[in-house]
C-alpha cells in the first residue's frame, strides 16, 4: 500500500470539510476550494494592519503565531477563526475579519479543540499549559470547555469544567460518526490525567471512556461500528494505534510506532490515517513524521514519512476535519525539511 501525491499547495493550511468545500488558510486570507486545491475561491482577509506583513513571512509567522491556526463554521455560513491567542468571526457574506471580544481564553487552543456543537455555536476546549507535563507540587488549574454561541453577538457560556487537579488540558473535541448526537472529549498528560469521554448533550455531561494511563492519552478518534479507534500521543512509553470496544474491554494494539501519534482523519472509501510528531521524549526514536493507513480498520502501515526540519517547533503532519472525497486524503506539514507549510492531495494504492 502506497500514498500517491497528486499535487500540493504551497502555504495553504486545510482546516475542514464542508459541503463539498475545502476550507483553507494561506497568509492573511481564507480560501476555500472545490476541486482540492485545483482552483480557490477567496473568501476573506484577516489583519488590515502591520500584522499582515507578519503572515507573509513563514519565519516570522512561526514564532508570532500571526496567522490562522484554527477555522470552523458556523450554522449560518460564518466562521470563527483562532489567531494564536485571539479569536475573529468572518460573517457570512462578509470579506473582513473582525475580532472577537471578550473572551474567556488566554491562550491558543490545541488543533483539534475547536469543534463545532451539535446545540448550536462552537465549542472550545481549554489546553493551557496548566504547569507543564510534569507539574511538580503545583496544583492544575480547572480546565473549562467554553462555547461561543453565536457569530452576530459576542456571548460566550462555559459548557463543562473539570474542577482543580483534574487534567493539565483538553487534547481533543471530536463528534462520532456513527452515533448520531454523540461526542467525545480526550485529556491529558499524566497517566491519572490521560482520558477518554463521551457525550450525548456537547459536554453538559459527560461519561469515562477509558482511563487506562498514557495508552488513553489521545488527541483525536476514529469510529467504527463496533470500536473506538485512536493513536497514544506519549512521548514517555511506547505509542501506537489501538482501539477499544465501545461495549468495554481491554484496549487493543494494532500497530507500534517510533513516535506518538497526533491527528486522524478518513475518507468516503472508509480508509483510516493517523499521523506522527516528531517531539522530545524517551520513547520518540525517529525524526520522521509518518502517516499510517489502513484500509479496513486493523492493518495499519506507514505509507508517508517527512523529515522534520531544526527549528524548535514539533514536526508534524495535520489533517483537516472532515472526510476526504472518494479515496482522496488531503494533509499539511509543519516544520518539516523542504516542503513545510504545504497542503498535499494524495490518494491510495495498492
Amino acid at each position: 500500500m502506497k500514498l500517491m501525491i497528486d499535487r500540493t499547495c504551497a502555504g495553504f493550511c486545510p482546516h475542514y470539510f464542508d459541503n463539498g468545500w475545502l476550507v483553507a488558510s494561506r497568509r492573511n486570507d481564507l480560501y476555500r476550494t472545490a476541486d482540492l486545491g485545483r482552483t480557490w475561491e477567496h473568501l476573506g482577509a484577516l489583519h488590515k494592519n502591520w500584522r499582515r506583513w507578519l503572515t507573509l513571512s513563514r519565519l516570522a509567522d512561526r514564532f508570532t503565531h500571526a496567522s490562522i491556526f484554527h477555522a470552523a463554521p458556523f450554522g449560518d455560513g460564518s466562521i470563527l477563526a483562532v489567531v494564536g491567542k485571539q479569536q475573529f468571526i468572518l460573517a457570512k457574506g462578509a470579506r473582513d475579519f473582525r475580532l472577537l471580544h471578550d473572551s474567556p481564553l488566554d491562550h491558543r487552543p490545541f488543533r483539534r479543540d475547536v469543534l463545532p456543537g451539535r446545540c448550536g455555536g462552537i465549542l472550545i476546549g481549554a489546553y493551557p499549559d496548566n504547569f507543564g507535563e510534569d507539574p511538580g507540587d503545583n496544583v492544575r488549574a480547572p480546565v473549562p470547555v467554553h462555547r461561543v454561541r453565536t457569530p452576530r453577538a459576542e456571548v460566550w457560556d462555559t459548557v463543562t469544567t473539570f474542577p482543580e487537579g483534574t487534567f493539565r488540558h483538553v487534547h481533543a473535541l471530536v463528534h462520532d460518526t456513527v452515533i448520531p448526537g454523540r461526542s467525545w472529549l480526550c485529556t491529558g498528560d499524566t497517566d491519572s490525567e490521560s482520558g477518554i469521554f463521551w457525550s450525548d448533550d456537547d459536554f453538559a455531561t459527560i461519561e469515562p471512556f477509558s482511563r487506562d494511563g498514557q495508552k488513553s492519552r489521545t488527541c483525536d478518534l476514529l469510529f467504527t461500528a463496533e470500536h473506538v479507534i485512536w493513536g497514544v500521543d506519549s512521548p514517555l512509553e511506547q505509542s501506537g494505534i489501538v482501539r477499544k470496544a465501545r461495549s468495554g474491554g481491554p484496549i487493543e494494539w494494532l500497530c507500534e510506532t517510533p513516535c506518538p501519534v497526533y491527528y486522524a482523519t478518513t475518507n468516503e472509501q472508509d480508509a483510516h490515517f493517523f499521523s506522527t510528531c516528531v517531539e522530545p521524549g524517551p520513547s520518540v526514536t525517529s525524526n520522521r513524521t509518518e502517516i499510517y493507513a489502513s484500509t479496513d480498520g486493523v492493518d495499519y502501515q506507514p505509507v508517508f514519512s517527512m523529515r522534520a526540519d531544526w527549528f524548535p517547533q514539533y514536526s508534524v503532519i495535520h489533517f483537516p476535519r472532515g472526510a476526504g472525497p472518494e479515496n482522496s486524503v488531503v494533509f499539511y506539514s509543519r516544520a518539516t525539511l523542504r516542503s513545510e507549510n504545504t497542503m498535499f492531495v494524495g490518494r491510495l494504492r495498492g
